[in-house]
């Protein structure tokens, strides 16, 4: 391979994890709640209400998917797009965690959830001239 070819701009490593850990977090998240839905759907699309809130949650993981991959390619205005969804799932994970107690395997998964939202923001906030 010749040294003079031109592979585009270089992505720091920041991005490459903000991204990649913004993908995994959206299509898990996506996964359980489609696993949800086939396993009790009356339960999710039972009333309007249920319907608007089950549309809106997958619409939100849907686009925090898109602007992963948006991060990825190093588009422009996708990390400020990842970094707004980044802290509506930290805002999500803490009110799940300010109700009431749940069991411990659920607080874990929400703590956990919660801290890879913040390791996500940290890493577009430090990966900010890669975008310019």
């Amino acid at each position: 391979m010749s040294d003079d070819l031109d592979w585009g701009p270089r992505r720091p490593p920041s991005v490459s994890w903000a991204g990649a850990l913004l993908f995994l977090i959206g299509l898990a998240q996506l996964g359980v709640v489609a696993t949800a839905l086939l396993l009790d759907s009356d339960a999710f699309l039972a009333g309007r209400a249920d319907r608007i809130v089950t549309g809106s949650v997958l619409l939100l993981l849907g686009l925090q998917v898109l602007a992963a991959v948006g991060v990825l390619r190093l588009w422009r205005w996708w990390r400020g797009i990842a970094m707004l969804l980044t802290i509506a799932g930290i805002a999500l994970q803490a009110a799940n965690l300010a109700g009431p107690s749940d069991s411990p395997v659920v607080v874990a998964v929400n703590a956990a959830l919660g801290s890879l939202y913040l390791i996500v923001l940290v890493l577009l906030a430090r990966s900010r001239s890669a975008f310019r």
